[in-house]
Formats: C-alpha cells, structure tokens, sequence
C-alpha cells in the first residue's frame, strides 16, 4: 500500500458522539436536523464524524435545535 493511501476512517470526535446521540435521543434523521438547522446533510455528517472544532455560533444553533443545553 503506498504513503499517498486514504487514511483510516478516523474515530468521530467527542462532539461528534454527543451530536449524533442528541439527534437520536429527539428522533431525528440527519437530514432533519440539517432542515432545522438550514445546512445540508452532508454538513450534519460531517460534524457528527468529523469535524474537530465545531463553531459557537453551530453548537448553539444545534442545541436549540435538539433542546438541550
């Protein structure tokens, strides 16, 4: 396999597991929170997989959004 390979999937960040826990625990797909929150699924995927450093103004919407502090 060469250097230039695709990683493994990395583990999803702690804001990742926390994300996707609320959106289950309030029934939601992703792409019902994604109309909720005005992105697409693609950035609800993202941020439950991927994203490191999710923005203020992201974490505040979504958890108005999933009713929780």
């Amino acid at each position: 396999m060469s250097d230039m390979a695709r990683p493994a999937q990395k583990q999803a960040t702690d804001f990742g597991i926390r994300l996707a826990q609320a959106r289950h625990m309030a029934g939601l797909t992703q792409i019902q929170l994604a109309k909720r929150l005005g992105v697409s699924q693609q950035m609800i995927d993202y941020y439950e997989r991927r994203a490191g450093n999710p923005t203020a103004a992201f974490i505040r919407k979504a958890a108005e959004a999933l009713n929780v502090s």
